[in-house]
């Protein structure tokens, strides 16, 4: 498992931010996520067998929102 944060753009309301939880919650490959509408960014942890940050990045493009940046944290569980 690995975790990433990625900064997101184009969150301006909270129905943003919780449809966004919602939809990556629901992917294949994500064990969490938890989106942060304040802090504009969203907390993944993810399967790396399953999925890499191309993938991610495509879920919250279909989701309407951009990445701006991101930082990869590993562990393992």
């Amino acid at each position: 498992m690995k975790k990433i944060i990625l900064s997101i753009e184009g969150m301006t309301c909270s129905a943003c931010s919780n449809g966004l939880e919602k939809y990556l919650n629901k992917q294949d490959g994500i064990k969490e996520a938890s989106v942060n509408l304040v802090m504009a960014n969203a907390s993944i942890i993810y399967d790396e067998k399953k999925l890499n940050i191309e993938n991610l990045n495509e879920f919250v493009k279909k989701a309407g929102f951009k990445i701006q940046l991101f930082y990869l944290f590993s562990f393992y569980n």
